[in-house]
């Protein structure tokens, strides 16, 4: 008979570990790896239609140069914030400017100056460490 509850106990384990992951909400292919360019927002673009959401300039300070990236969000584009530990998935919406965020591309970055490219993840930060 102990037999017949064991596989309940197995399920009730892995939901458990699911539901204690540190990520939440759908967060399908989320990237693990170091993030291709970190800075702040400092404009945002609404899109026009359905395949893009919009854009987003981010800039960087450090050692006396700016960094600047003009990066386009479209639908396939996975947006997160990162709060108290855990990452939730937002939408376009989240954005704000001069917040931080972290960005990993999706393409190669098209010259000239600001670079443009187009996103495959975004986190929303607090401020880089």
């Amino acid at each position: 008979m102990i037999k017949m509850y064991r596989p309940f106990t197995w399920l009730g384990l892995f939901l458990g570990t699911l539901m204690g992951c540190s990520i939440s909400n759908d967060t399908g292919g989320f990237i693990k790896t170091e993030p291709q360019f970190i800075g702040f927002i400092t404009q945002i673009q609404p899109g026009s239609d359905r395949d893009v959401l919009g854009w987003i300039s981010v800039e960087s300070h450090a050692d006396k140069l700016v960094h600047r990236h003009i990066i386009t969000i479209t639908n396939e584009t996975q947006i997160f914030v990162y709060e108290g530990g855990t990452y939730t998935q937002v939408n376009f919406e989240a954005f704000r400017e001069y917040r931080y965020v972290k960005v990993w591309f999706a393409g190669n970055l098209k010259k000239p100056y600001p670079r443009e490219t187009t996103a495959r993840q975004v986190v929303i930060i607090d401020r880089p460490r």
